[in-house]
């Protein structure tokens, strides 16, 4: 069957227009924690709140007290107000937002251990949320994360591109199990989104592409 030549024209802008917007959103960024400029966090005053370009990174609790945000060079950011500094656990939420919506793919932990206490095995366990704590989402340390300098507790959590613009975050801290202490925590070390095309961009596009088809209609031999 011969395709009109017109229609042929029209898949082709379609196509151009699709590629188009697949790439605007596919540019990947990597947000890193232990980078130096996060250092400005917990110096030269504790802060609650701080913010790089389009991300601000703000320390809460879900209870009392006065959180603050800490840095490390290794394992990335966490809150500074129970028993562990550099990060998260308790009742400390840590909150990472966006100026505008952007596309999760990845979130990278640190010191997220299967490690025992008094001879009990036990996987640390964290919890995100992508709509504001809303809803609570866990992730498990796996078998191979053995406390060490070699794997860090390093952890990443896919989370398959998924809109948003917030990230929460936080941990039990300490639980007794059956008489035994178990202590869950872990640290926020990069984040892997990529931009979401805002709508007048994909709207420019679009006109854009319906032009170029109405010039190329006024040219198409009849």
């Amino acid at each position: 069957m011969k395709i009109p030549k017109l229609t042929k024209f029209f898949i082709a802008m379609l196509a151009i227009y699709l590629s188009l917007s697949v790439t605007a959103a596919a540019d990947a960024i990597t947000i890193d924690f232990t980078d130096d400029a996060w250092e400005a966090v917990d110096w030269p005053v504790l802060r609650t709140s701080y913010t790089i370009g389009d991300v601000t990174v703000t320390a809460t609790t879900a209870t009392t007290g006065n959180p603050k945000l800490w840095h490390d060079s290794i394992d990335g950011i966490g809150i500074r107000l129970s028993y562990e500094a550099d990060e998260i656990e308790s009742q400390e939420i840590l909150q990472v937002s966006f100026a505008s919506s952007i596309n999760l793919n990845t979130i990278r932990v640190s010191d997220l251990f299967y490690e025992s206490r008094s001879g009990h095995w036990y996987n640390e366990i964290g919890y995100y949320s992508l709509n504001n704590g809303g809803s609570w989402t866990s992730f498990t340390a796996p078998n191979a994360n053995l406390p060490s300098p070699t794997t860090n507790g390093e952890f990443s959590i896919a989370i398959g591109g998924i809109d948003t613009n917030s990230i929460w975050l936080k941990a039990p801290g300490y639980v007794n199990v059956n008489g035994y202490r178990q202590d869950h925590e872990f640290s926020l070390q990069r984040l892997e989104i990529s931009q979401v095309p805002e709508p007048s961009t994909l709207l420019l596009l679009g006109s854009g592409l319906i032009g170029l088809a109405m010039f190329g209609k006024k040219r198409l031999p009849k």
